[in-house]
């Protein structure tokens, strides 16, 4: 049985229905349905049942994993031939299939649009499907503001032009305009927001380079422009692990420290320890084991010290290093305004990279429109306004829904280090190595010891994973596509035997359940389908 087949839950549900006999669930059966839909215990749902009072938060949980469950490509038709009861009216309000997607919450204002990739401002919510990007933020990524001044340049180059064309205006300002649309060359009308982003960074890396080349020539220096930033990017890079080092020692310090004080407290009770106080007596029959971690706090302590030992002669080669750069301050000025340059270069090639990704997992038909018309990515550096406090504060505090409503999650799992100018200014020429080349193969994940990583790791409804390299790490249960957001919930009901009463006929049914789970631990399932 294909269960990437949409309509083969909803196929395996009307087959439950009908060997249960059952139209129309228990009371019991609502409560756990409730309790399990909405994350809360059986107690907490019942409360809320009986007092007919449901608390927002779950209400819109249940509608919405009920929402998501039933809408398949085709909507099928309940009829319940038993009256209702004025208490289970909240559960039973009819709904328009079209806006199930968003479900009444609020999506984000601003996101790239998959067709045009363009940053779009004003976005129909009912009929917007939307992706999401998790990654790591590295030194100077591009901003809501960063894109909105480039698209402010190109107006001005238009009015420029005008004005430049126009016989009526005079020559000073026509010799103006023409200045202004040459500093605006590089922006073309009618190209996308990707474009214009790629063409301003080039622009400045260009720029900037012309500028060092420039001041070494006045300073009688002549070195090659990525000669003086291995220079100088050799020299931070030393820095920041010298930091690190120094981090990890006074770490290492602090616990043997603790452990000390702990073990010469537990010195002086034994002195004055009775013989029959048993509780003090096993505290410090401990102490043997703590003797122990203490022997090997210092030996990690010794350990840290030759890293730090290690880095700062690290630091002092890489200043050594630094003859040319030294030679003229303005250099090394120039140099160090090159670095958030090519940061910014290398987060477009990552919003670049995001969207194709995103574009070829959608393409897949694992998540069809369903009606809507438009297909979106979200990127939390570039698609929130952060000049504006209110829409920053709103932002944060919708974030977990926006993850929550979004068809997927697609994470970036990068390398750690934000000292990588070298590596950008080499590309396309030459690519770093990969740091993972499968999913079996990932193991402590920088990205896992983000703040933000638990939030957007449990909220999303499915993820799928790339490496460094923007190479798909791809897993088995992807194949099931947003159904993978219903295992759990499908399991926890449908082998509740005691709750629904199952006849012995639909016993076969309830283990079918089994199958499912084996497709989704074999890869056997993705590639019958060329999904990848």
């Amino acid at each position: 049985m294909s269960w990437t087949d949409q309509n083969e839950i909803m196929r395996f549900a009307k087959q439950m229905l009908d060997a249960t006999g059952t139209s129309t669930p228990s009371e019991n059966s609502m409560i756990t349905q409730l309790a399990s839909g909405a994350g809360v215990t059986y107690n907490v749902a019942r409360d809320a049942y009986v007092k007919s009072v449901l608390d927002p938060l779950l209400q819109e949980r249940v509608r919405k994993s009920m929402g998501w469950l039933i809408n398949a490509n085709f909507i099928p038709e309940f009829v319940n031939t038993q009256p209702l009861s004025s208490d289970l009216d909240e559960f039973t309000v009819p709904f328009d299939p079209s806006t199930l997607r968003p479900d009444g919450i609020e999506i984000p204002k601003h996101m790239f649009n998959l067709e045009t990739d363009k940053l779009e401002d004003r976005i129909d919510q009912a009929s917007a499907q939307y992706v999401i990007l998790s990654h790591s933020w590295k030194g100077q990524e591009i901003t809501y503001g960063f894109i909105s001044k480039i698209k402010e340049n190109l107006k001005k180059k238009e009015i420029y032009q005008m004005i430049q064309d126009d016989p009526n205006e005079d020559e000073e300002a026509r010799r103006f305009a023409r200045f202004q649309v040459k500093k605006y060359q590089h922006l073309e009308a009618g190209k996308s927001d990707i474009v214009l982003l790629r063409a301003q960074c080039t622009m400045d890396l260009q720029a900037q380079s012309k500028k060092i080349d420039m001041i070494q020539k006045r300073a009688g220096i002549n070195a090659d422009v990525r000669v003086l930033l291995a220079q100088l990017a050799g020299l931070k890079e030393a820095g920041w692990k010298q930091s690190q080092a120094k981090k990890a020692r006074d770490k290492k310090k602090g616990e043997l420290k603790s452990k000390e004080k702990a073990y010469e407290a537990l010195k002086k009770e034994k002195k004055r320890t009775a013989p029959g106080d048993l509780e003090t007596q096993n505290e410090i029959e401990g102490m043997d084991k703590l003797e122990a971690e203490i022997v090997q706090a210092r030996t990690d302590l010794a350990d840290a010290e030759k890293d730090l030992t290690k880095a700062g002669e690290e630091v002092e080669k890489a200043t050594a290093n630094c003859k040319t750069l030294d030679r003229d301050p303005q250099v090394r000025s120039a140099v160090d305004d090159l670095l958030p340059i090519l940061e910014r270069m290398k987060s477009v090639h990552k919003i670049e990279s995001s969207i194709s990704e995103a574009k070829r997992i959608l393409e897949t038909g694992l998540f069809p429109l369903k009606g809507r018309k438009n297909q979106y990515l979200w990127n939390d550096t570039c698609c929130i306004n952060k000049a504006d406090a209110n829409e920053l504060t709103e932002s944060l505090a919708m974030m977990g829904q926006w993850y929550n409503n979004a068809d997927f999650c697609l994470v970036h799992l990068d390398t750690p280090e934000w000292t990588e100018w070298l590596s950008t200014w080499d590309l396309p020429k030459q690519l770093p190595e990969a740091n993972f080349d499968s999913f079996d193969k990932i193991k402590d994940p920088k990205w896992a010891t983000r703040g933000w990583t638990l939030q957007e790791l449990v909220l999303s409804k499915m993820t799928f994973y790339v490496n460094n390299l923007w190479k798909p790490l791809s897993r088995a249960a992807e194949g099931l596509g947003p159904y993978y957001y219903h295992c759990s919930y499908l399991k926890q009901h449908i082998r509740d035997t005691d709750i629904f009463s199952l006849p012995a006929k639909a016993k076969p049914l309830v283990e079918k359940v089994k199958e499912l789970e084996k497709l989704m631990d074999t890869e056997d399932k993705v590639c019958s389908h060329n999904l990848w």
